[in-house]
């Protein structure tokens, strides 16, 4: 294979193999070897090796990265294939807008089952303020850093500190 070439097989017929990919990734990784492309996703090249052993494709890992780095999945998983992309129609985005605004307010509303009852918890006033306070951070605690009740907890009593400094003192005493 030619030094600056691509690698660019037709694996249209088939599922590619993870060498397949990662020799594929070489160029958007600036990476001269299979280590390197590892590096760059993150993992070790003993997942690499687990991978290839198992005949594994870790398809959520390169993904991720992928749409990180702002690149088309299509690049990587159908180089050379002509693809049809769906045109929606007026009534099917009119379906689609509307469950994602059900999907959403399911999830607020959700969200709201765990805010209120924290606000009560922590002896804290029902204002708009507290409660767009523990939405950010149950929203944000739904990313899996955190657990949730862990990190509401935490936002209430801090903010019952703010707003009680009377409070603080019956807690610690």
């Amino acid at each position: 294979m030619e030094r600056n070439a691509v690698f660019a097989p037709n694996y249209a017929w088939g599922e590619p193999t993870i060498r397949e990919l990662m020799e594929r990734l070489k160029p958007i990784a600036r990476a001269q070897t299979i280590k390197g492309v590892v590096e760059w996703l993150g993992v070790s090249y003993h997942d690499y090796k687990n991978w290839r052993y198992r005949k594994v494709i870790p398809y959520k890992l390169l993904i991720r990265k992928l749409m990180n780095e702002g690149i088309s999945i299509d690049w990587l998983l159908a180089p050379g294939v002509k693809l049809l992309y769906p045109k929606t129609t007026p009534e099917l985005a009119e379906n689609l807008s509307s469950l994602t605004s059900e999907q959403d307010y399911r999830f607020y509303w959700k969200a709201m089952q765990m805010v209120e009852p924290t606000l009560k918890k922590h002896y804290l006033e029902n204002s708009e303020a507290h409660r767009n306070e523990l939405l950010n951070v149950y929203f944000l605690a739904q990313e899996g850093w955190v657990k949730t009740e862990v990190a509401m907890g935490c936002v209430a009593r801090a903010m019952r500190r703010v707003s009680c400094p009377a409070a603080q003192e019956r807690e610690y005493g």
